[in-house]
């Protein structure tokens, strides 16, 4: 695969990131301020999936087999990724 792969999934991952409920994510990941945390980080976050993402793409090969057996909202991107790659 290539970082053009890529390309065909960002607007994939946007939706997802846009239909985060952060209130959701905060019973998860937060104490308190889970609004306040996700608006700080969102875009951190995202950026080091991404990055994640396309390191996956670059050495995914359709029919593989998936590794994840869980995962937290950093990794949404590279799961985006192998899912419609593989």
């Amino acid at each position: 695969m290539s970082s053009s792969s890529l390309d065909s999934l960002r607007p994939l991952i946007e939706q997802v990131y846009a239909r985060l409920d952060p209130e959701k994510i905060g019973e998860i990941y937060c104490d308190y301020g889970a609004v306040d945390f996700w608006r700080e980080r969102r875009d951190a976050v995202s950026s080091l999936g991404t990055v994640w993402a396309e390191a996956l793409c670059r050495r995914l090969e359709a029919g593989g087999k998936s590794f994840y057996v869980g995962a937290g909202i950093a990794e949404l991107p590279a799961m985006i990724a192998e899912i419609r790659l593989l």
